[in-house]
């Protein structure tokens, strides 16, 4: 099925990052928002190294145009939504407690079954960010990327342990919040509200610079107001 309108597309890692921004739709142009999702985070899989992240990324780029007989000229941009997962903390604030199941984010810390494993993925994930962060094209696609810290969950409903229903449920809350036609300007001041809480920097490098710093990539914040505010430039009708 040919899409008529070119595209913003928006990655993210899964189903229930997707459920929360679907108002976009709503509030902004309709139509001219695709949301993919990866089923997983592609920076921090152990087979995902430095060397092959802009093409794995491409990949579900990729995957999405022949679906729809796109070319890279059908595109506007991508936005890829990351967690920051508090991959940029110092190593020392990596404990190990063996009776942890999975990771358990604290303010300060990362709680861990084995510290070397996660050592080696924080490694991983920070690498692959890098990478896609010095990239300011893939295959001659604008690119942007977004982080949620410390991950999607944290963000929009203030919990950064969350089980996989609570997951499901904070998803649709936010959808159902922000979903009305008229909810522009709380779900922008939202967002705002995860830049000034803990003073990021306005400024998209910059917050970049800011989330890498100590134990930030574990505070609740998230620099996505950012791509918001230039959302009237990038769906003019002249772009599409």
């Amino acid at each position: 099925m040919k899409q008529e309108k070119p595209k913003l597309l928006i990655i993210v890692e899964g189903i229930n990052d997707s459920t929360a921004l679907t108002p976009l739709s709503t509030l902004y142009h309709p139509r001219h928002f695709s949301i993919i999702t990866t089923y997983g985070d592609i920076t921090s899989q152990k087979d995902s190294v430095r060397s092959q992240i802009k093409s794995r990324l491409y990949s579900h780029i990729k995957q999405y145009m022949d679906k729809y007989g796109l070319t890279r000229k059908d595109i506007i941009k991508v936005w890829f939504i990351t967690d920051t997962d508090g991959t940029f903390i110092p190593e020392e604030n990596l404990k190990q407690q063996p009776s942890c199941e999975h990771f358990i984010y604290e303010s300060d810390k990362i709680l861990c079954k084995d510290r070397s494993q996660a050592l080696l993925r924080n490694q991983r994930k920070k690498s692959n960010l890098l990478e896609l962060l010095k990239t300011k094209k893939i295959n001659k696609i604008p690119l942007e990327l977004y982080f949620m810290s410390c991950n999607f969950d944290h963000v929009i409903c203030g919990k950064a342990n969350c089980s996989p229903e609570e997951k499901g449920e904070a998803a649709e809350e936010f959808q159902i919040a922000y979903g009305d036609a008229t909810a522009r300007p709380k779900f922008e001041k939202f967002f705002l509200d995860r830049l000034t809480d803990i003073d990021v920097p306005l400024d998209y490098t910059e917050s970049w610079d800011f989330i890498q710093q100590n134990i930030n990539s574990l505070q609740r914040c998230s620099n996505f107001y950012l791509a918001l505010k230039t959302l009237d430039d990038e769906l003019t009708p002249a772009k599409l």
